[in-house]
């Protein structure tokens, strides 16, 4: 159905109820129940969308890990994680948003989101979501810790961990994404046929991360990046967390600097991109309504003003290079930016998701065991060979 042809189906339709998902975290749930309260209230300068929508959340942990097949029975709007989209595809917990939207606006929206964010909830040559929030891995640094040019490469965070301590952030999948990003920054290509990366890359990797694991604050580093960011932001923990997903809301109180991710010996960023997108379930009765809640969260005045300015973190590129939106949050956007068009993109494979988690789980054993780094990355390819046998004919990630 095309646009127009959705606007005219909304103005005969009675009035319907739609419910949405999100996750428990102000950069999640503000800005959009910040749009349904206005909705409540009557008329505004968002524009309207066909029918109430009322968000509920689940907790981070949830968002990483909850398969979307279970959400989609109960919810008609879907904030996700790229990495879930093959399992949610292949058990139809999803409907393609190409279907309802049409081709010329999803291409302008593509044209404006800050690096891949758009293109990772592509699957199939079908566009699944579309990216209501942008993230990835950065550095953030406590206001009394040292200044951007002494952690610049990964060995100035080595040698800073020696003498003051470092903060990592371990818990749930993000050992093996802080193990996979430490990698792309030493040159390395994850998802290979048969192992999940260059075992040379692999072993520098890890070595690194063993020095830093022996240097950091153990109980926090066992904590998902909201409580990490908590514990650095509060004193509690080194000053310096040199890989953690960016969290804009802690660039005010209690405030963090955040900064582009350390460089790899050849000058290369390594991160994972993250952020959220927002999808339509396939088992509602009302998917062409919640479209409408879609395009409106995805218009350059959602997410250049209001997302921004209640606390989320928005997909615009426009809104990324915006000196008002970077005066308002501590240059947040304009210090990371580099380091959101560098991020890799996790392939959007069935099974993704537990052998992330499972894997994360053997690289946290294998830190707090002070295994060899060829043990660790053994397990590691030996999951992934498991989990992820390579496809006859599929690209690569």
């Amino acid at each position: 159905m095309t646009t127009r042809q959705t606007a005219a189906a909304d103005r005969t339709s009675p009035p319907v109820s739609l419910r949405g998902i999100t996750w428990n975290h102000p950069r999640g749930y503000a800005p959009l129940e910040a749009l349904s309260d206005l909705d409540r209230h009557g008329t505004h300068r968002y524009g309207p969308a066909t029918g109430s929508l009322v968000w509920e959340r689940q907790p981070l942990e949830g968002f990483e890990s909850t398969p979307l097949s279970e959400l989609a029975d109960r919810y008609d709007l879907l904030v996700i994680d790229h990495p879930h989209l093959a399992d949610a595809v292949e058990a139809r917990a999803l409907l393609p948003l190409d279907g309802l939207v049409d081709a010329a606006e999803l291409d302008r929206w593509r044209a404006g989101t800050a690096g891949a964010s758009f293109d990772s909830y592509r699957h199939q040559d079908r566009q699944w979501a579309v990216p209501l929030d942008a993230a990835t891995q950065v550095a953030a640094v406590h206001p009394d810790g040292p200044p951007a040019q002494a952690l610049r490469t990964w060995n100035d965070v080595l040698a800073h961990a020696v003498r003051h301590g470092v903060t990592l952030c371990l818990g749930g999948p993000h050992a093996f994404l802080t193990f996979t990003s430490i990698a792309l920054a030493h040159g390395a290509t994850p998802g290979g046929p048969t192992t999940y990366l260059p075992r040379a890359q692999a072993l520098s990797a890890l070595d690194l991360l063993a020095r830093l694991h022996r240097h950091c604050d153990r109980t926090t580093a066992a904590g998902n990046p909201i409580t990490v960011l908590d514990s650095v932001a509060a004193g509690a923990s080194p000053a310096v967390c040199p890989l953690v997903y960016g969290y804009v809301t802690y660039s005010r109180e209690p405030r963090l600097l955040f900064r582009d991710a350390p460089r790899g010996p050849e000058g290369l960023i390594g991160s994972v991109l993250g952020g959220t997108g927002v999808a339509v379930s396939a088992r509602r009765a009302h998917p062409e309504a919640a479209a409408t809640h879609v395009r409106r969260l995805m218009s350059p005045s959602v997410q250049q003003d209001l997302v921004p300015r209640t606390g989320g973190q928005p997909s615009s590129r426009a809104a990324w290079a915006s000196d008002q939106v970077n005066d308002d949050w501590g240059g947040f956007y304009r210090d990371t930016v580099r380091t959101l068009d560098a991020a890799w993109v996790r392939p959007r494979r069935p099974g993704w998701v537990t052998f992330q988690d499972t894997a994360s789980q053997l690289v946290r054993e294998g830190l707090a065991g002070e295994q060899p780094a060829e043990t660790i990355a053994d397990h590691v390819d030996a999951l992934y060979s498991r989990f992820l046998p390579p496809t006859p004919g599929e690209p690569q990630p």
